[in-house]
């Protein structure tokens, strides 16, 4: 009866189910190395990056280290109650930061920590390109975490799946257990994608769901299906080079590539299965492109951070552009923009130099004027 009233209960569910599922999804991540939702996929690749393998040996080489998580995990939601008992009518202020003013000061700490992964320019232009993937896939439904998932268990994937073949050669496929789980998998792989097309219950005469219709008008509709097609497309071409590039390898080495090529491309056949039989409409109705004039105007000043370290260094172009996104595109008054500005510079530069040490990278102005490397880029 009080639901959409604004009954506090509602949100007391939500949050409390949110906080408490952390602690189950530690289980799996901890015992089995299978991470439990998509905030321990990351946990899982911390674990990884610092040599720590997740799984029987979390229960007894490990252990102090599984109790460190789990009472870092009670004490959290404790402590976090607590301040937020305190502080609720604080935090609740943050919610009314204008994206004017948050988005530059977090891109730019973004840019950062990009370029710390392996101390190279290149890391700057993936983070520009995975951005891109994970937008598009937002903008149509994609779910991100198997991706995540994927980047993060590839490896251990790969590696069990060589000793595997190398034990027991194609035989292991057939043994109970392995062919019980590629059912599973089999399963929860091709469910999604048929029930996205057979379900007809709730959609109308043009395959787009009730609420499709009500968040994108007509010409977005068509624009959404469009790209839908073109990432199916550019995901067709991804694996036809993969099967491609890798036949020359080795059979061990060929042969989890040339697995996931395949099943991605049966993926797509039932895709091109159900588009013939109607279920998604003709390709005419698909012709209007979405509205993209704000997004290409974030990703030019995405571009032009990226663009401007090699030429002026890291810290002189976070600088200019927090500074510049919050004037003009922002719409922040010059003075408290610069006043933002100089507190974040400093506080950037206290942090990343003077506490951790961070060696900038190249930039034209550090060769120039040697005297400013410091902060703007020096030769490593």
């Amino acid at each position: 009866e009080s639901f959409g009233k604004g009954d506090v209960r509602g949100v007391i569910a939500s949050e409390s189910s949110n906080n408490a599922k952390e602690g189950g999804a530690l289980v799996p991540t901890l015992a089995f190395g299978v991470p439990g939702s998509a905030s321990m996929a990351l946990l899982l690749g911390a674990f990884l990056i610092h040599g720590i393998t997740p799984g029987p040996g979390m229960l007894d080489k490990h252990l102090d280290m599984t109790f460190t998580l789990i009472w870092t995990v009670a004490l959290a939601n404790i402590l976090g109650a607590g301040a937020c008992f305190m502080f609720a009518d604080k935090f609740a202020k943050i919610a009314g930061v204008r994206p004017g003013m948050l988005v530059p000061l977090v891109f730019g700490i973004m840019v950062v920590s990009a370029y710390q992964g392996s101390q190279d320019y290149g890391d700057l232009l993936l983070l520009l390109a995975i951005g891109t993937l994970g937008w598009v896939m937002k903008r149509l439904g994609w779910p991100r975490p198997p991706l995540i998932l994927g980047f993060v268990l590839g490896g251990l994937v790969e590696n069990y799946l060589f000793i595997s073949h190398l034990r027991y050669g194609v035989d292991w496929m057939l043994q109970p257990i392995p062919m019980v789980l590629f059912a599973v998998m089999a399963l929860m792989l091709f469910k999604p994608l048929v029930g996205r097309f057979m379900k007809t219950s709730s959609k109308g005469s043009d395959g787009m769901s009730v609420a499709g219709k009500a968040s994108f008008g007509p010409h977005a509709r068509g624009g959404v299906l469009v790209a839908d097609l073109t990432l199916w497309a550019l995901v067709i071409a991804m694996m036809i080079y993969v099967i491609v590039s890798s036949s020359p390898w080795e059979l061990s080495a060929k042969l989890l590539p040339q697995a996931v090529a395949v099943a991605g491309l049966i993926a797509a056949g039932f895709f091109g299965v159900f588009a013939v039989m109607g279920r998604i409409p003709p390709l005419k109705e698909m012709a209007d492109a979405l509205p993209l004039s704000g997004t290409l105007v974030q990703a030019a000043w995405a571009v032009g951070l990226i663009l401007a370290v090699p030429l002026i260094g890291m810290l002189p172009a976070m600088v200019l552009y927090v500074f510049a996104y919050m004037v003009l595109q922002g719409e922040t008054r010059p003075l408290k923009a610069l006043i933002i500005t100089v507190l974040f510079s400093f506080a950037t530069y206290g942090l990343f130099h003077m506490m951790l040490h961070v060696p900038w990278p190249q930039s034209y102005l550090g060769d120039l004027l040697p005297g400013l490397r410091s902060f703007s880029g020096r030769l490593i």
